[in-house]
């Protein structure tokens, strides 16, 4: 997926009103000093300027009676008293603020044709003016030229000049969400210009480090001092995960609002653009009192039209996070084991797969903001936070917001649900380049096959993803604007009138088959909808949703068939033609709702693994086996040997996995079965479902999985990992070292160092990989097993015929797994050679 940046465009607005009007009476002012200044009240802030003024409107709760969901009937999540928050206010004018409210009192007059962005103040009584930034995303530049009868002064941060011709020339700055009184005296005509312009680097900064020093840094040192005293008393070297649950722990005992050290509130966390580096505050320094006491990680029931693009843009994450969000109860299992005692505190938890093993990422509630606003990932809800809270995690567990601008929509679902998946990319452009060549009918054999197989994935609830060529264009966020693609005119003439942008993910809802007119009609949700679907065939206004016979008004059968909501703007319906002109990608992620898993961390050393699994099954069995490599995201890292290979190289170290079953026409050495006669019956290849009978693909991917069925026997299936050697297994890192700073040691407890140390050379490397297990329901009905296979066998040879030699169990106190069932949302560590 493309890199999709968000921008702030220019807005100007020249003299939109001018008019004249009289103060009765001038008295001068003294100089304020500057309100940032002064000290800060408890649960404020410097990220913005503190207010001098009560807010204006008042507030009731209104109840929303929400029922906890079938999946949390203990509320886990704290549902059942969410409140509605109602303001009331006789001033209509507040009505229509978007993102706060003047910190004056005084008559308000809109100066820019739309809402949302600076507004003007006039305290009569005071004979004061002042101007009022709505906005979240500009400051605005505010010139003000007074007639030569004028008689005023400026306040604060205000600038006066002498014109030529006798009138006074004022000038301020205003920053979002911020009200700067401007001038006190008598008006006597005046010309206003106002300029809305991108936050400037100077702005960001000031107020970063104004909160950094007001806030951040005395807030960190505290705690620093904290952990210091509630230290361990041993020397043991803890990794960042432990060190960070230890220092949640602390927080929770002496009731300290809890700081994430390990992924600070500082630029840091950005590592990319200084521009991007924000203020950052918690909900309850930004949110007004009532609006914290509100907040959530879920308000409602979550969905993906809850979801709005932060500034980084990063919508290939975000496409993923808005499919997993079609089932609520698998988006709210991400979040499972947090508590309300923790998140009190200021702390989440987020679960991910990532290099195949579970984990589970702490994170504070620190947000990148501008004025009240969250400059990334955030609810429609302001006091909804699980797309901030997500997004937070997802960066810090690649390592900063910057990486994870850019990437793989199928990767990211894969990373929140552990499934396998499946690219189409290939499939698309195929039957797309064949449908170029028909005459009549743009839709051709390949077309159709493609169509047919997506229907058979939905219809066994796999999730589907397509997404469009080209880079993603600047959006202003915040804001509904249609963005301007006449930089691509070739995305352009491809995309403009669906609704769909260049650089996006969509999910795949369902594939149907109305009529014979109409042979496939593809639901397509689009949660970022913008624009007009009007090119569509069956767009949202298309006549053929309507029946024909102008006797019978309402809906066609079609539409009836396929249940077409006219109400739904997030939904489109693409014919197969049409996907096949707008999408250039895609992918399946096999989710299941009901499975459950085993993973296994491991190494290879020379080519061989430490671990191969026996596999034993009492009645008949699907099974999904996955290997997973080291994700190369996470290996990035400034001035790490790691990352400068990885910017040479970027392939992944090839690999396979093999799964052979007792031979019973092969050459049994021994009668008591020790040493046995086996033949390789299906290999992985780049589509999961197909896995081949008779080659070898070795793939440089980032993980391989392959469906077999598995039948009951009085000898155990083996699953063999398989890499080549080569240059890239042999010279994969320089230090090895490296490789435990990222991924973990249990990874090199299960090493071939660890479990079979005779067969390791001296000061060979060993490359990190995870081995899964993953079926629908339980493993009631299996037994499953570690052991070791000599490096000598023939098997690493590519020989599909082999003897199984001395299948030894693993040396050591044992293999460290992992099991979970999806449905718990809880992975267990076990440590033992005998899985089940």
């Amino acid at each position: 997926m493309s890199n999709p940046q968000t921008e702030a465009m220019e807005i100007s607005n020249d003299s939109l009103f001018s008019d004249s009007f009289v103060l009765d009476s001038m008295e001068a002012l003294p100089k304020l000093t500057d309100p940032s200044l002064n000290p800060l009240a408890p649960g404020k802030s410097y990220h913005m300027k503190p207010r001098q003024t009560p807010t204006m409107r008042t507030c009731r709760f209104e109840p929303l009676a929400l029922a906890p969901p079938a999946d949390d009937p203990a509320d886990a999540f704290d549902l059942t008293s969410v409140c509605r928050l109602i303001y009331e206010s006789d001033d209509s004018d507040l009505a229509e603020m978007r993102n706060g409210e003047p910190d004056m009192p005084g008559e308000l007059s809109n100066c820019f044709d739309v809402p949302g962005l600076l507004y003007r103040v006039v305290d009569r009584a005071q004979q004061i003016w002042a101007f009022y930034n709505d906005s979240t995303l500009c400051e605005i530049d505010i010139c003000v030229s007074f007639g030569n009868l004028s008689r005023v002064i400026p306040l604060d941060a205000t600038t006066l000049q002498m014109g030529d011709s006798g009138e006074v020339e004022a000038r301020v700055v205003v920053y979002p969400g911020e009200t700067e009184r401007f001038i006190k005296g008598y008006v006597r005509g005046f010309k206003s210009t106002f300029l809305a312009r991108p936050l400037s680097t100077e702005f960001l900064t000031a107020r970063r480090e104004a909160q950094w020093a007001g806030v951040i840094h005395p807030e960190i040192a505290a705690l620093r001092g904290l952990f210091f005293r509630k230290g361990k008393n041993d020397q043991a070297k803890e990794d960042e995960a432990e060190e960070t649950e230890r220092q949640l722990g602390v927080c929770l005992v002496e009731g300290q609002a809890f700081v994430d050290l390990a992924f600070p509130p500082t630029p840091v966390s950005f590592r990319g653009d200084p521009k991007k580096a924000y203020p950052w505050a918690r909900p309850t320094m930004f949110l007004r009192p009532e609006q914290a006491a509100q907040r959530r990680l879920f308000r409602a029931e979550p969905g993906p039209a809850r979801m709005r693009l932060g500034d980084l843009g990063n919508c290939w994450m975000l496409c993923a996070m808005a499919t997993l969000a079609e089932s609520p109860a698998a988006l709210r299992q991400i979040f499972r084991g947090g508590t309300k005692v923790e998140r009190a505190h200021g702390a989440y938890r987020v679960r991910f797969n990532k290099n195949g093993l579970w984990r589970e990422v702490v994170v504070d509630d620190y947000l990148p903001v501008i004025a009240s606003a969250p400059q990334v990932a955030h609810s429609v809800d302001p006091y909804e936070l699980w797309p901030c809270i997500f997004e937070k995690a997802f960066a810090k567990l690649h390592g900063g917001y910057a990486r994870i601008e850019s990437g793989d929509p199928v990767h990211v679902l894969t990373d929140l649900t552990g499934a396998p998946s499946l690219r189409i990319d290939d499939e698309l452009a195929d039957a797309a380049e064949e449908g170029k060549k028909e005459k009549i009918n743009k839709l051709g054999k390949l077309g159709v096959a493609l169509l047919h197989r997506l229907e058979e994935f939905r219809t066994a609830g796999y999730e589907i993803l397509l997404h469009t060529a080209g880079t993603a264009p600047p959006l202003v966020s915040g804001t509904d604007n249609i963005p301007d693609l006449g930089e691509t005119p070739e995305m352009e003439n491809q995309l403009s009138g669906t609704g769909l942008l260049p650089g996006h993910a969509y999910t795949l809802l369902r594939v149907v088959r109305p009529s014979s007119l109409e042979p496939y009609l593809l639901k397509i949700r689009n949660p970022w909808l913008w624009g007009s679907d009007s090119r569509c065939k069956w767009s949202r206004t298309s006549s053929l949703w309507r029946n024909s016979n102008k006797k019978q008004k309402g809906l066609s059968e079609v539409a009836q068939a396929v249940g077409f909501d006219p109400d739904d703007s997030s939904v489109l319906w693409l014919t197969g033609q049409e996907m096949l002109e707008y999408f250039s990608g895609g992918g399946v992620v096999f989710t299941q709702e009901n499975a459950a898993e085993i993973r296994i961390p491991f190494t290879f050393s020379n080519a061989k693994p430490s671990v191969i699994l026996q596999i034993q099954v009492a009645k008949p069995i699907k099974m999904w086996m996955m290997l997973s490599n080291i994700d190369k995201r996470i290996l990035y890292q400034e001035n790490s040997k790691l990352d400068m290979e990885f910017e040479t190289c970027s392939n992944y170290p090839p690999i396979m996995l093999s799964l052979a079953s007792y031979d019973e026409n092969g050459h049994n050495m021994n009668n008591d079965g020790a040493e046995l006669s086996y033949r390789i019956r299906f290999n992985s290849t780049n589509d999961p479902v197909l896995p081949s009978t008779n080659t070898w693909t070795f793939l440089q991917a980032r993980e391989i999985a392959m469906l077999c069925e598995l039948s009951p026997s009085p000898y155990p299936y083996l699953l063999i990992p398989r890499m080549i050697d080569g240059e890239l297994t042999v010279n994969f890192v320089e230090n090895a070292g490296d490789f435990r700073k990222f991924v973990g040691m249990e990874y090199f407890e299960n090493s071939c160092a660890m479990l079979c140390p005779e067969e390791v050379d001296k000061g060979v490397k060993e490359i990190p990989m995870t081995l899964g297990l993953r079926v629908e329901g339980s493993f009631d009905d299996c037994q499953i097993s570690v052991r070791n296979l000599p490096a000598q066998n023939p098997v690493f040879a590519n020989f599909p015929m082999f003897t199984t030699g001395n299948l030894a169990k693993p040396a050591g106190k044992g293999v460290i797994f992992q099991t979970m069932k999806t449905s718990q949302g809880i992975h267990v560590k076990h440590r033992s050679n005998d899985i089940l």
